[in-house]
């Protein structure tokens, strides 16, 4: 289980890697305002804004990437939302099992790691779990929310990443994105 869950937790590596190593033009103010699309397979569907790239090409094991527009000039790092699905057919895993693990992770792979919010939620849908954790990654603080959901011997892992110092500023979006998450 620990090998399976070191998948996930090296996705954070490859997240920063990905949304780092992007060039794009910073958006302007008429493009922060933007309609939403719908991204959705056989088994899922979120939404996120249309100023954001979606990338299903299943880099890493994900099912997608959604990364942020930069802000400015000076930005250089494109925030980002991805999801893996990790098979526990094989392990006899439950949600709170789960979140344990990987909490007891969450130090492997980043430095002055903190945990602020670690919460289980009854949702409209399914039950899920909330962490948010920062530390630091390749020199850069980042601050990541992550959603687990287990469903039929499925994990399905909702990450978004941010730079630390501009959480604040995409959480209001992120979210959005995290919460229209749907499983069919």
């Amino acid at each position: 289980m620990n090998r399976f869950l070191f998948s996930t937790l090296s996705l954070l590596l490859v997240s920063f890697l990905l949304a780092s190593a992007q060039s794009e033009k910073p958006a302007t103010k008429k493009q922060l305002d933007v309609k939403w699309l719908t991204h959705s397979d056989e088994n899922f569907s979120i939404e996120y804004p249309s100023n954001w790239e979606l990338n299903t090409s299943g880099v890493s094991g994900t099912k997608f990437f959604i990364l942020s527009v930069l802000t400015s000039p000076d930005d250089i790092f494109r925030e980002n939302i991805n999801m893996l699905v990790q098979d526990l057919s094989e392990h006899n895993v439950d949600l709170a099992e789960f979140v344990k693990i990987s909490e007891g992770q969450v130090s492997e792979f980043l430095e002055d790691t903190k945990i602020h919010v670690s919460d289980t939620k009854d949702g409209k849908h399914y039950t899920y779990h909330r962490i948010i954790y920062s530390g630091v990654q390749e020199g850069n603080r980042i601050k990541i929310e992550q959603i687990y959901i287990i469903i039929d011997q499925h994990a399905y892992i909702l990450t978004f990443t941010c730079t630390a110092s501009e959480f604040a500023q995409f959480k209001q979006t992120g979210e959005r994105i995290l919460e229209s998450f749907r499983l069919r």
